[in-house]
């Protein structure tokens, strides 16, 4: 089971709380941010973040379903989540554009996937990425993810089928990587 609170050297990640509402939605409400993520709306508003925030904190932690709020000090960044999927424990993550370019999220990313594999059920781990995404491909390189095929993926804010690149992360890579 994941744990309720994962701390790095410079992030707290913790269950997104309703103190977060504002936060989420005005850093949601970015086209450089929201283009990239498959089921956010656009424009994101302070009710889908209410009603995102109301639905994560209902979820249970289990050993492949955990949402994190990405906190740095008292700020609110992004989130991270696995979540199980038609394919494997998935993990999704963005952050809010003022924080990009510091390290944070492949700091945040780090740290979930160590807890993942913690785990001894957890033999997988799968994401993706839009194709052209060249940010995010390089956060999951850096922690042995491989790619394994592309799809179409419906993106809500763009209203359009996406090319997506899946990746995968196997226990005996990340065993490999991580040496």
């Amino acid at each position: 089971m994941f744990s309720d609170l994962l701390k790095t050297q410079r992030l707290v990640l913790r269950l997104p709380a309703k103190c977060d509402v504002e936060s989420i939605a005005d850093l949601m409400n970015n086209w450089n941010v929201v283009s990239r993520i498959a089921l956010a709306p656009y424009p994101y508003e302070l009710s889908d973040a209410e009603e995102f925030v109301e639905r994560v904190s209902q979820r249970q932690r289990t050993a492949d379903d955990a949402v994190y709020a990405i906190t740095k000090d008292t700020s609110f960044l992004g989130v991270i989540s696995v979540a199980p999927q038609r394919r494997g424990p998935n993990i999704g993550y963005w952050l809010g554009e003022p924080y990009w370019g510091q390290g944070l999220m492949t700091e945040a990313v780090g740290a979930v996937v160590h807890e993942f594999f913690m785990q001894p059920v957890n033999q997988s781990l799968i994401s993706g990425f839009f194709r052209g995404n060249q940010a995010s491909w390089s956060i999951q390189r850096k922690f042995g993810f491989e790619v394994t095929g592309e799809s179409t993926i419906m993106c809500v804010a763009r209203n359009a089928e996406i090319a997506n690149v899946e990746t995968e992360l196997s226990r005996q890579r990340f065993e490999e990587v991580k040496s």
